[in-house]
């Protein structure tokens, strides 16, 4: 039993330090878009409230498993909003789009991690969004690796999240997401200021 809680006193350790890089990812992307954090959502199961209930789940513990970073900007022309949904283990939403009934609460039917992928999904809309769209966020995962709505200026893309591993890296995918943004209207433009301030 001592061996157990070791590993586990290691694994809040290693989650301390990759979540510590994700926020600090988090402030990387809000300098270089200069568009402001306006809060996070768990997307895979609820928070614990300030009096939460012994019975939640114990995703509900871990909010960060699939994580939505929440940005906007309002300018006298247009309404810019623009996510990222941090995707740690695709294991659950990959069996899904496989059709092999996963269930959130039996880890067993999710994909095994080593054929899983941790992603960055990106998604940005010009006076447009998920009530104009008509998708649900949880869809989010299997729509593919990039799309745009049928109807109003919203686009998403999907990354890996090895490609953000140093500056210059995750300056590249901002710059790639920020083209594709370009290309379909929507403003989310690198910011000219210093990135490192």
């Amino acid at each position: 039993m001592a061996e157990i809680f070791n590993e586990v006193r290691k694994a809040y350790r290693i989650l301390f330090d990759y979540q510590s890089r994700i926020l600090d990812l988090m402030d990387f992307i809000e300098k270089t878009y200069a568009i402001p954090f306006s809060g996070g959502f768990s997307k895979f199961s609820a928070t614990v409230p300030k009096k939460g209930k012994l019975n939640l789940w114990g995703w509900d513990w871990l909010p960060m498993y699939y994580y939505e970073f929440f940005f906007e900007k309002r300018t006298e022309d247009y309404h810019l909003r623009f996510s990222a949904f941090l995707l740690n283990d695709s294991g659950f939403y990959d069996a899904e789009k496989d059709k092999k009934g996963p269930e959130k609460l039996n880890i067993e039917s999710f994909n095994k991690a080593e054929f899983s992928t941790t992603k960055l999904i990106l998604l940005a809309g010009k006076n447009c969004w998920w009530e104009q769209w008509g998708k649900r966020e949880e869809d989010l995962p299997g729509l593919g690796n990039s799309g745009k709505a049928e109807q109003g200026e919203l686009v998403y893309k999907s990354y890996d999240l090895e490609r953000f591993g140093t500056e210059d890296e995750a300056l590249e995918t901002l710059k790639d997401f920020s083209t594709f943004c370009k290309k379909n209207n929507i403003p989310l433009e690198i910011s000219e200021r210093k990135i490192s301030e």
